[in-house]
């Protein structure tokens, strides 16, 4: 992906429009390969963080039922 944009760089252009054309169209084929890519980064991310929220709300969880147990384990003994 990258690639064809650095080549489309070092390529020159001349004053014909179908050169500038090629290159602007490589140049844009590259920024909307980066624009997914960096979709996709953000949408792993995002689910991730849903993922750690979840556990963190378990932990939580847990250990204000082992609390409880522990208060009523108290109480009963």
């Amino acid at each position: 992906m990258l690639d064809s944009a650095i080549a489309a760089l070092k390529t020159p252009v001349a004053d014909s429009e179908a050169d500038k054309e090629t290159a602007a169209a490589a140049l844009d084929k590259t920024n909307r390969g980066l624009k997914n890519s960096l979709n996709n980064v953000l949408t792993v991310r995002a689910e991730l963080g849903t993922q750690l929220n979840e556990l963190e709300s378990l932990d939580s969880l847990g250990s204000d039922r082992a609390l409880g147990q522990n208060a009523a384990d108290e109480r009963s003994g």
